[in-house]
């Protein structure tokens, strides 16, 4: 099926930049999404893929986006995948991943640069700020393959 037709399976828009992070909500603080917001305001028709989570959370930060005056349906909440297989096949849609700064993706973040999504993080000076840092340093130290 066509791009726009599997974005539309997932509830998204057919076409323009599509944010993801699929980290657990707890991991997001109000600066980092406060970032995320000036983003979207930039990037007219960008849309942010968020993992779902039922409760509070995405009403709350529906509302933040509201109130700084972006249309709450540019934050999309994904879906349950049933496999991990299909999650990785769906995070190939988004254009761009960006990563929680004071606590890192670590299997999140494997999915997204499996499924061929650029990764965008940073890194901090705190070992939960630094966990993509270490696997990604390790991939690319230690390719050799150990059975």
């Amino acid at each position: 099926s066509s791009e726009a037709s599997r974005r539309a399976e997932e509830g998204l828009p057919a076409r323009g930049v599509l944010i993801a992070n699929f980290n657990q909500l707890y991991k997001l603080d109000g600066d980092t999404f406060a970032i995320w917001l000036q983003v979207l305001k930039k990037v007219g028709g960008a849309v942010l893929w968020l993992r779902s989570e039922k409760g509070d959370g995405e009403r709350s930060l529906q509302r933040a986006a509201e109130k700084a005056g972006i249309d709450p349906g540019r934050i999309v909440f994904a879906r349950w995948a049933a496999t991990s297989d299909e999650h990785v096949r769906r995070s190939a849609l988004a254009s761009l991943s960006l990563d929680t700064p004071l606590y890192t993706s670590m299997t999140t973040a494997c999915d997204i640069l499996w499924a061929g999504v650029p990764l965008v993080s940073l890194p901090g000076k705190k070992m939960v700020s630094r966990y993509l840092l270490c696997d990604q340093t390790c991939i690319l130290v230690n390719p050799t393959r150990v059975d």
